[in-house]
């Protein structure tokens, strides 16, 4: 903890042992950055801030809030982030006694001259060991309802906080070869004020998540794992964030189970908060009032806490994102304050580097007024321009660029994808290895005997895994562990689970629903005598039902009786090759014919270079032509049937 970070910040490296990065060496590539920077989308941004705002101000304790909560959840899931939840309790501090002695306060403003005769100048003092200068306008929370003049939207937020159990989202892009190691972004997702929260903080929630989205992408690989947290209960004194930091601070770091290569909480590199992004219209004037118009030198603010134990480490991370800003920022600029208060960043600041981002300095700024509808019932969506939303777009833009570097980001070929038109959306078929594939439907993930063999990078994770057999490239139990989602099923067979220890069993004929998917175990048996042998019992095909469409993935074995007796198959997946001159491609092709899917994929058809890929100090086979006319054998004796033979990349070779 607190190993300091060397930021060579003009030249955009990293340097230092601290953040695992050879020195001189870029942590990202200028390319890299610049494709990634140009992913975000103004229009997508304000989209996820416009969703965030129909649960009115999320204020914490609510069944709104709850049900934000659930939207951003569901949101990351269907971007591909596999989300986990934090749980704690919340009560209410006592109230404050009222001051005694009474009397009238000063006035916000002074009167008179400054000592130099200039008409206003130092103002006090503001949060974090900030100075404030010029005119300020009264600041505070609205607690009356009858000030949000909308009356669906006072309706909306009528519900009063209970105190309890609370639980807030996060989900994390595992890093390929540092996964211990983590960059946590943060903002938080609860409002209060009778408003929607548009800008507190709906913009940094949105950022965050509009982040995950793009690093979640199947074709961006990151070295060091990166973490998207939305906190909750900020605005209560951070009480999200400090249940985060205490339930999870010990674990850093920390491999469990043992061996698997799985860190729960890798070790924090830095923490990056998003609070407020869109409001920078000026000081307030003599009256109080803020222009309507954004200023000409309107620009991001990057703060650290000048006062933490780990000043100068989380100074040099803002100077390393100012300068990701001058690389990488269309519109705004940035300036670096020390005086980084009251969010979710500051329970991390002693700890690890951390830093945030916003529209103003916090204590100079947003705490002399600058923004007029901070807590208010006009902190609406439609009280913002595009500009306003452009300026928060660009603190995304300044985030991505430096995280992008720090996490070590690459783009990588995707592995292909297939689809089939089913209802509800396209069923998307991405083969990985020999018979290892991922299946997705409307948000739902199906792994089927995934292998660590195969590129598991830009897999996404499981709400459901099938396995068909008990040998180590069906069974894999460290492919499992890593793909699979908190909770997800895993439905094997009986000799399966005695390996793993773990999953729910379908014996040969029997069904089940499982993660919301029908599932229906098909034997898989050999019935031509030879090794080897898999006897009737120990294996499963499965039958699964996604959109309507029914998918037939066969385990290894013959064209057994269950399976000419299948009906109503929509799509096969269907193994050739096998040992002993089982399964060749003119039984295969007569197989297919006797249930008549509409598609056919072969899998399991290549065991040498599954063996291969299995131990690579093993010479490469020199098979490909061999295969390849067996696949068109199989395709001549189909020829004619109504029956589409599909190829799919099932031996990725680099």
């Amino acid at each position: 903890m607190g190993k300091r970070i060397w930021l060579a910040v003009a030249a955009g490296l990293v340097l230092g042992a601290g953040a695992g990065q050879a020195a001189g060496q870029p942590a990202a590539g200028a390319d890299t950055v610049a494709e990634l920077v140009g992913r975000l989308d103004l229009e997508r941004y304000k989209a996820a801030i416009k969703g965030l705002t129909q649960f009115g101000d999320r204020r914490q304790g609510t069944q709104r809030n709850r049900d934000a909560v659930d939207w951003i959840e569901a949101w990351l899931e269907t971007a591909g982030c596999s989300t986990e939840r934090v749980f704690y309790t919340y009560e209410s501090p006592p109230p404050r006694p009222r001051r005694a002695g009474g009397g009238t306060r000063p006035p916000l403003n002074p009167p008179g001259p400054t000592p130099t005769g200039g008409r206003i100048g130092r103002n006090g003092s503001g949060p974090g060991g900030s100075s404030i200068f010029g005119y300020r306008r009264p600041t505070g929370v609205v607690r009356d309802p009858a000030a949000q003049p909308d009356e669906a939207l006072r309706a909306l937020n009528l519900e009063e906080p209970v105190d309890g159990e609370r639980s807030q989202v996060f989900c994390t892009k595992v890093g390929s070869t540092r996964p211990d190691e983590m960059y946590i972004l943060g903002a938080h997702m609860d409002g209060h004020g009778f408003g929607e929260a548009a800008n507190d903080d709906a913009s940094g929630t949105a950022l965050v998540m509009e982040l995950a989205r793009i690093l979640s992408a199947p074709d961006v690989q990151t070295e060091r794992s990166v973490r998207f947290a939305l906190w909750n209960d900020e605005e209560t004194g951070l009480n999200g964030s400090r249940a985060y930091v205490e339930q999870r601070r010990e674990r850093q770091g920390v491999e469990d189970p043992p061996g698997s290569g799985l860190y729960p909480e890798p070790r924090w590199l830095g923490m990056i908060q998003h609070d407020m992004m869109l409001f920078d219209h000026g000081a307030p004037g003599p009256d109080g009032v803020v222009s309507p118009d954004q200023r000409r030198e309107a620009d991001v603010n990057i703060e650290f806490q000048s006062n933490s134990e780990l000043a100068a480490e989380s100074s040099e991370l803002a100077f390393f994102f100012k300068a990701a800003n001058d690389a990488w920022a269309t519109d705004y600029p940035a300036q670096v304050g020390p005086h980084m208060t009251n969010t979710d960043s500051t329970p991390f600041m002693n700890i690890t580097p951390s830093i945030s981002l916003r529209e103003n300095e916090r204590g100079m700024h947003i705490g002399a007024g600058w923004d007029p509808h901070w807590h208010q019932p006009t902190d609406r969506y439609d009280t913002f321009t595009d500009d306003d939303f452009r300026l928060g777009l660009n603190a995304a833009q300044t985030t991505l660029a430096a995280i992008v570097q720090l996490a070590g980001a690459t783009i990588v070929a995707a592995q292909s994808s297939d689809r089939i038109a089913a209802e509800g959306g396209d069923v998307i078929i991405t083969p990985i290895l020999h018979s290892s594939v991922q299946i997705e439907h409307a948000g739902t993930v199906v792994h089927i005997d995934p292998w660590s063999a195969g590129d598991l990078s830009s897999a996404k994770p499981a709400d459901l895994i099938l396995v068909t057999d008990d040998p180590g490239h069906h069974l894999d139990p460290a492919a499992i562990e890593r793909l699979r989602k908190p909770g997800a099923p895993v439905v094997l067979t009986a000799s399966a689970r005695a390996v793993f220890g773990d999953g729910e069993v379908l014996a040969n004929g029997e069904k089940g629903v499982f993660a919301g998917v029908p599932v229906e175990a098909v034997p898989a048996y050999d019935m031509t005598p030879g090794q080897p042998w898999h006897p009737r019992g120990e294996a499963n095909g499965y039958v699964l039902t996604l959109g309507g469409k029914r998918l037939f993935f066969s385990g290894v074995g013959e064209c057994v009786p269950e399976i000419q007796a299948l009906e109503d198959i929509d799509v096969a997946f269907m193994p050739m090759n096998l040992p002993v001159d089982r399964m060749r491609p003119i039984p295969v092709a007569e197989c297919v014919k006797t249930f008549g899917p509409d598609v056919v994929y072969l899998i399991h058809y290549d065991n040498a270079t599954a063996r291969w890929f299995g131990n690579r100090e093993l010479p490469r086979p020199d098979n490909a032509e061999q295969v390849a006319g067996t696949i068109r054998a199989l395709r001549d004796a189909l020829a004619g049937e109504p029956i589409e033979v599909r190829d799919g990349d099932w031996y990725p070779f680099d």
